[in-house]
């Protein structure tokens, strides 16, 4: 086994909504390594709740986050809080750079959700901009862990993988799946059978290539985890990604799925990659970005 991660700094936002408060039970459970810290941010929002005052808002938000610190530290965290005044996403994130936190836990919903959507806007735009790990959570996560880790054989997927490893508790289960996507050539059917069968033939190699990449990689991340003490399944799937991923976690009874970002850089672009933005937006499983 590897040894004993370093405490982590962990920002939980929430602004006292249900999905908030789902999130702040959530970072309570979760098995944080030894040594980390808590700190509960509630952002007091002056565009938001007219004509209510600023100090009435304040006066709320600083009891959301009262009573999120008292949860927490009866969970045994180690908590500090903040209310600042600002635009919600932005203030969260400059918190975060700010403190060095290493992850941020956000709610799905609230912060800012407009009603029927499947992620709240601040909880998107924090997801997408933010330079540590982010936890959106979706429902109930539950310990010990089971969680599906997607890999796509990027470093941003590896780094997540050695980051979510780090959360360790007795029982902790992953399926670490990569799913490779049928190579076609769509006018394969018009060509000439003599200019066909060779180019059928070099699709049918490359993605033999693709396959075993594929199967040393998930193999790698699983004895990753192994070495951390997880239980690790090793899977690859042929498909649609983000589809057979949702499909590997319903199959594992899995809580929490976890990817890389691929890329995100700034607050108003759209910077995930695909997969990852689908499981995003996807509704039920929680999401672990890490980075």
């Amino acid at each position: 086994m590897t040894d004993r991660a370093r405490g982590w700094k962990i920002l939980v936002a929430t602004d006292g909504s249900r999905s908030a408060e789902r999130a702040v039970a959530v970072a309570a459970g979760m098995p944080w390594p030894y040594g980390s810290e808590v700190k509960v941010i509630s952002v007091v929002d002056p565009l938001e709740g007219m004509p209510e005052t600023i100090a009435a808002r304040r006066a709320r938000d600083e009891k959301v986050a009262a009573d999120a610190r008292a949860r927490l530290e009866k969970a045994g965290a180690k908590v500090s809080s903040a209310v600042p005044l600002g635009s919600p996403a932005r203030t969260i994130l400059e918190a975060a750079s700010e403190w060095g936190a290493g992850v941020i836990v956000v709610g799905a919903r609230g912060l800012g959700a407009v009603r029927g959507l499947l992620v709240g806007s601040v909880s998107s735009a924090v997801a997408r901009a933010a330079s540590s790990s982010v936890l959106v959570v979706k429902g109930d996560i539950r310990t010990p862990i089971r969680a599906v880790m997607a890999l796509d054989g990027s470093s941003d997927a590896r780094a997540a993988a050695r980051r979510l490893a780090e959360l360790r508790a007795a029982g902790n289960a992953v399926t670490v799946v990569r799913v490779v996507e049928p190579l076609r050539v769509k006018t394969l059917g018009l060509l000439p059978r003599r200019v066909a069968d060779p180019l059928r033939a070099e699709v049918a190699r490359a993605t033999e290539e693709l396959r075993k990449a594929a199967e040393r990689d998930v193999r790698e991340i699983a004895d990753l985890f192994r070495d951390a003490g997880w239980k690790a399944e090793a899977v690859v799937r042929s498909g649609v990604p983000a589809d057979e991923v949702r499909a590997a976690a319903r199959r594992a009874n899995a809580s929490l799925v976890a990817v890389g970002p691929r890329g995100v850089t700034g607050l108003e672009r759209l910077l995930l990659g695909s997969v990852t933005e689908r499981l995003l937006v996807a509704p039920g499983i929680s999401l672990f970005i890490g980075r």
